[in-house]
């Protein structure tokens, strides 16, 4: 069943208004009586019949309700890579259902890596939300410039090739998870984590990618 997001809902009534949204639900070619799952980003799912569309808007009746809540209620930090897979994690990210996350550069991370764009990943996250009927929208904290600019509390892991703990073996009741960026952590970084006294985690003994860790970690974390 395609899904979209809400605009509007009004008694037993939701519309689609949003040009882009709007656009996309036309080009689906979605017959008036069809059943379609639109979304609100705000942990509702509506069941729906398709009831009509002109140029302004989409109107769809309401079977069902469902609440959903986030699927991995964490918030992940993660380091810079390249900029098309940032936007893939952030895609990632609506599809897992995650709370919130944002990109941070690391000690070696080259000084020319280009930032994502907010835009973008804003629709990125919105694709994977569609994708798997995730009605949350994780909060997209921005980038961070350095991890020292994050608050460290104890409750907080940060994902490192041997690690204390085998994540796939033990799952610990945490809020924060850090991954790192592409050219991995400095001495200093790790040192850094050490004095934080935060938990290190490895995934098993091989070495991922950022991509796949956040893909694996968030998956091994889900509420």
């Amino acid at each position: 069943m395609p899904s979209f997001f809400v605009d509007e809902i009004n008694g037993n009534y939701v519309y689609i208004k949003n040009p882009d949204e709007l656009k996309h639900f036309k080009v689906k070619r979605i017959k008036i009586g069809e059943p379609v799952s639109l979304i609100d980003g705000r942990g509702s799912l509506f069941y729906t019949i398709f009831e009509f569309a002109d140029k302004r808007e989409a109107k769809f009746s309401i079977l069902k309700t469902k609440k959903k809540h986030y699927r991995v209620l964490k918030t992940f930090y993660i380091g810079f890579t390249d900029w098309k897979k940032m936007e893939f994690i952030a895609e990632k990210a609506g599809e897992m259902g995650v709370k919130a996350f944002t990109f941070f550069r690391g000690d070696k991370t080259e000084r020319y890596s280009k930032a994502p764009d907010a835009d973008k990943i804003k629709k990125k996250v919105m694709s994977g939300m569609k994708q798997s009927d995730n009605p949350n929208m994780p909060d997209y904290l921005g980038v961070y410039d350095s991890i020292y600019d994050i608050t460290l509390t104890k409750n907080t892991i940060v994902l490192i090739p041997g690690g204390e703990l085998n994540l796939s073996e033990n799952v610990p009741d945490v809020n924060n998870v850090i991954i790192g960026p592409r050219e991995g952590f400095s001495l200093r970084e790790i040192e850094y984590f050490k004095d934080a006294e935060i938990l290190t985690v490895n995934l098993d003994d091989s070495v991922y990618r950022v991509e796949t860790a956040f893909v694996i970690a968030s998956f091994l974390l889900k509420s």
